[in-house]
């Protein structure tokens, strides 16, 4: 038996609340639709549908869950104690550039490291180097 974890990724998301349509149906480029009590039919609890392009079929959205962008575009509804359980916020977009940068960097350099020939080692230790120096010149303007 082989163990997998899961690839660190950054998801959107909006929560249905059951009052924000026109919200969803941007986010999700009119692949959501809130669902009239008298179509409810299969599951009278169900208060939205969101298309699932890989599968080709619509899938119920209860209010309270949240409406994911997955990696390949797709959307798909997760409710929202799973969602707290495996992803956490993504706070990352309020940090100044050359933060993010930095933690980019390392990210390449951890996930390629062990597959990479010498000099792409080097590249890798470069990116983090170049991008940890511009992070010391802001703290340090003076020098």
């Amino acid at each position: 038996m082989a163990r997998f974890r899961k690839t660190p990724i950054e998801v959107e998301a909006i929560q249905w609340t059951g009052d924000n349509e026109d919200e969803l149906i941007g986010f999700t480029g009119a692949l959501f639709q809130a669902l009239d009590p008298e179509d409810r039919s299969d599951d009278p609890d169900a208060t939205g549908s969101v298309f699932d392009v890989l599968h080709s079929t619509w899938v119920l959205v209860y209010t309270g869950q949240w409406v994911v962008k997955g990696v390949k575009g797709e959307f798909y509804p997760i409710a929202e104690d799973v969602l707290a359980e495996t992803y956490e916020p993504a706070e990352s977009a309020s940090l100044p550039i050359e933060i993010r940068q930095l933690v980019h960097a390392v990210d390449q350099m951890r996930d390629g490291w062990v597959e990479a020939d010498h000099k792409r080692r080097h590249e890798l230790w470069r990116a983090v180097r170049r991008a940890d120096d511009s992070i010391w010149f802001l703290q340090n303007p003076s020098v």
